[in-house]
C-alpha cells in the first residue's frame, strides 16, 4: 500500500499481485507482493510504501 502515491505524470501502476510462499507454507510465513509500474515520461517522482497487516 502506498503511503504517498507517485506523481501520475511520471509513473503509472500497471499491476500488483501477491505471490504466496512455496509449499509447505508455515503459519506466519510471508509471501511476496509484486508491483509493476510503467514509466510515462522523464522526470523525478518518489514511491513510499507502508506495511499493513490484516
Amino acid at each position: 500500500m502506498f503511503s504517498n502515491a507517485p506523481d501520475p505524470r511520471f509513473l503509472s501502476l500497471l499491476n500488483t499481485a501477491y505471490q504466496p510462499p512455496s509449499p509447505p507454507a508455515k503459519v506466519g510465513q510471508g509471501g511476496r507482493q509484486i508491483w509493476e509500474f510503467q514509466p510515462l515520461q522523464r522526470g523525478v517522482t518518489s514511491l513510499s510504501f507502508k506495511f499493513c497487516r490484516p
